[in-house]
């Protein structure tokens, strides 16, 4: 009996997502409507690597309007282990959270600065319109961004929040390993 992996993929346009195999490091594509999750689960393998398929699960920030939703994303991704992404949307804007304690991972210092230029390049985009951040190696939060203004800057935190490449253990011991 053979395991079937689950990989998480990204979205690469409205109608598809994406990700690396880890064997071949062939970029393998789905069609995944972005306007339903529902594609979610078994897929047939696009490279030789994995002959009964694998399952595939989405990465990407889900917007939340109610304290009730925030929680269920919350422990969602804590069950998933990715960093917890939600976007709550209020009165016309957006605050775009980042918070990496689900999955027991700070991000590096080097994903920390790629994350702090993106939110920098997005204040300044929308100056004047009191928008703001803060960072650290836990997480990050922008706030009081106008509707429109989000999107482009949540596919480049995406890239650098859910790439475990970017990640250092909380445990000062496993560092050293």
């Amino acid at each position: 009996m053979s395991v079937i992996p689950t990989f998480f993929a990204e979205r690469e346009n409205h109608a598809s997502v994406t990700f690396k195999c880890p064997i071949c490091g062939r970029k393998n594509r789905h069609g995944m409507p972005i306007w339903t999750r529902d594609c979610v689960g078994h897929r047939v393998s696009h490279c030789r690597c994995y002959d009964h398929g694998y399952n595939i699960d989405i990465i990407e920030p889900v917007i939340v309007k109610t304290t009730k939703q925030y929680n269920e994303e919350y422990r969602r991704c804590k069950a998933k282990k990715i960093p917890f992404f939600p976007i709550k949307q209020k009165r016309g804007t957006f605050e775009i959270h980042c918070d990496m304690w689900p999955i027991n991972y700070d991000l590096s210092p080097e994903a920390v600065n790629k994350c702090t230029d993106v939110l920098r390049k997005a204040v300044k985009r929308v100056k004047g319109k009191n928008a703001g951040f803060w960072i650290s190696k836990t997480g990050f939060t922008i706030s009081k961004v106008p509707a429109g203004y989000h999107v482009g800057y949540i596919s480049k935190l995406s890239k650098i929040v859910y790439d475990p490449a970017n990640y250092v253990s909380i445990f000062p011991e496993e560092q050293t390993k």
